[in-house]
């Protein structure tokens, strides 16, 4: 497991895409072992506190979950999809 890549990489990747008026309001990027099938899994709720909706992605790697958080609607969810895709990628070529 090369750490070191992936603290560099996540902080360069989180700087630009998680705060306010970012794409994402929240990222976890998680260490684990590879039993899910699937590679990702979106989920949107709406509710009467935020009417636009907010919703949370989960993409797998090979060593690694990332659940990202965001708010809004079908725009701000393909944002959100576009960001997290970018660090899975940027992850996936060093085979984390």
């Amino acid at each position: 497991m090369d750490w070191g890549f992936v603290h560099k990489t996540w902080d360069k990747w989180a700087s630009t895409n998680i705060g306010p008026r970012l794409p994402l309001k929240a990222a976890l990027l998680v260490n684990f072992d590879p039993t899910i099938h699937e590679n990702w899994f979106s989920a949107r709720c709406i509710n009467t506190s935020k009417p636009a909706g907010e919703g949370a992605i989960v993409m797998q790697t090979a060593a690694y979950i990332l659940v990202a958080l965001y708010e809004g609607s079908i725009g701000p969810a393909s944002c959100a999809m576009a960001a997290a895709d970018q660090l899975t990628a940027q992850l996936g070529r060093k085979n984390l």
